[in-house]
């Protein structure tokens, strides 16, 4: 019979330097963080805004932070929330930690915005960015849908049944799990995976998080739909047709690809 212990810590281990969890206990406090400082347009900013084709039925609901240039926001309709970046944020700002883009300003082209926060990066042709953080130097380019979910933690912390139909055994995902975690996990007996049950229960309760999130340097392009996910720092999704409730957990220099 294995130990609960060791399988306890591995566990808590993974969340502690979990990509998604990272985020997801900052999310809210980034969201107000950002609302809290940002300014409304002013007159003439809404007015060049309107010249260069954009729409939004409430202009005072739109806020930006930093000082640049809106001078690459074209035809896009703004509705609900928004946050728009328009100079990179200061080290250790974002989410998810990634190299911040030397861009003067967000490129926001011919897209629909809803309810976001959208560093200085690229959206181009994406017909709905719905409950989103974008961060510096990211780019979403002709995609159908990059929508996040309310209250959600994408798949961290998800319980699935390996083996036996009645659902007996169960394994909670987390990034930063290995194929020896998940074993051990699965053969706890029946009480101690109980008990593993409330613990994890109690950890995610800070996790949670109402919007999708796209990191530095991620690039998602001539995808349909990327829905409730965690796309990671440096993430490469190119010609997919859809992700639901994923973690990618790119890091650094080891990105993730996922291709059609």
């Amino acid at each position: 019979m294995l130990a609960h212990d060791p399988v306890r810590t591995r566990l808590r281990e993974a969340l502690e330097y979990s990509h998604a969890g990272r985020y997801l206990r900052a999310a809210r406090a980034l969201w107000a963080d950002a609302w809290s400082h940002a300014r409304m347009l002013n007159k003439t900013e809404v007015r060049g805004l309107e010249q260069r084709g954009n729409t939004c039925g409430d202009w005072t609901a739109i806020r930006v932070l930093g000082a640049g240039s809106l001078a690459g926001i074209r035809e896009c309709r703004f509705e609900g929330h928004c946050i728009v970046r328009l100079s990179p944020a200061t080290a250790g700002a974002q989410g998810g930690g990634g190299r911040h883009t030397a861009r003067t300003g967000p490129q926001l082209v011919q897209s629909r915005i809803r309810d976001c926060l959208v560093g200085v990066a690229v959206v181009e042709a994406v017909t709905l960015l719905d409950r989103a953080v974008v961060e510096d130097g990211a780019t979403l380019r002709h995609v159908d849908v990059f929508a996040g979910a309310p209250a959600s933690r994408f798949c961290l912390g998800l319980a699935v049944h390996p083996g036996s139909e009645t659902g007996a055994r169960r394994v909670f995902l987390a990034d930063g799990l290995t194929l020896d975690d998940c074993a051990a996990m699965a053969a706890l007996p029946p009480a101690e995976q109980d008990a593993l049950a409330h613990e994890w229960t109690a950890r995610l309760r800070p996790c949670v998080t109402d919007h999708a999130f796209a990191g530095a340097g991620a690039r998602v392009e001539f995808t349909r739909f990327v829905e409730d996910c965690f796309v990671g720092p440096g993430t490469v999704i190119r010609g997919a047709t859809a992700l639901r409730r994923c973690i990618l957990g790119s890091a650094g220099d080891d990105p993730v690809h996922v291709g059609d």
